[in-house]
């Protein structure tokens, strides 16, 4: 094996990097000090450096997030990440949408006919605007085609739908205010879950958009 001759240069250079002195940043969350971290300087790469804001993050309103280091410079990349949970309320309402979505029954046996009935009102409706209108599922269930199909041929403003294990997706372009359709499904096995939520939204504009809680299903297997 061939050894590597270091020079006394090269061996202090090698000493300076693996040695090398931190800057220390420091992480403010509405002006209010939350932690620091030590990032190497030099050529040296550093490791990510974690530090958890969640006591100091007031849910609900905006919160500044400000990395400022000792001398006013920074060589590094900040990413910030949050998960939260929000509880559904009973009813949610938008401007620009009203939804309704009903199941005819929320407890069944394996292969029943459950049949959804989808209301969707656009009050600023001005003959424009096509809308994406998602209907939750809940798990395992099979969307009845002929049903879907029989939308296409009885109403002039759903254009086109396409079928995801979760959901429906209606294409709407309202040729009034107010559009009514329904279709029907089946579950294929025992559960006791929830349906993928329900939401319509502008498929120009997908900030105006409207989201039904989930729906619970209580589904058994059939009595033989």
């Amino acid at each position: 094996m061939k050894r590597k001759q270091f020079s006394n240069e090269e061996i202090a250079r090698i000493l300076t990097v693996a040695g090398q002195k931190a800057d220390v940043v420091q992480v403010l969350v509405d002006s209010v000090p939350a932690g620091e971290a030590r990032l190497a300087t030099g050529p040296a790469a550093d490791g990510p450096k974690l530090i958890d804001l969640s006591r100091f993050v007031k849910p609900g309103s905006a919160n500044e997030i400000t990395v400022v280091s000792k001398d006013g410079k920074l060589n590094a990349q900040v990413q910030a990440s949050a998960e939260w949970y929000q509880p559904w309320a009973a009813r949610r309402e938008s401007p620009h949408f009203k939804l309704d979505v009903q199941y005819s029954s929320a407890t069944a046996t394996v292969n029943d006919v459950i049949t959804c009935d989808v209301n969707v009102i656009r009050p600023a409706y001005r003959h424009y605007g096509m809308m994406l209108v998602e209907v939750g599922l809940p798990p395992g269930a099979e969307v009845d085609r002929s049903s879907l199909e029989a939308v296409l041929n009885d109403s002039y403003s759903v254009n086109s739908y396409e079928v995801a294990p979760d959901r429906v997706t209606f294409y709407v372009w309202p040729t009034k205010e107010q559009t009514s359709f329904d279709f029907n499904f089946r579950p294929r096995f025992p559960m006791r879950a929830k349906s993928e939520p329900s939401s319509v939204s502008d498929y120009y504009n997908p900030d105006a958009r409207l989201v039904l809680p989930p729906q619970d299903f209580v589904v058994k297997e059939a009595v033989q």
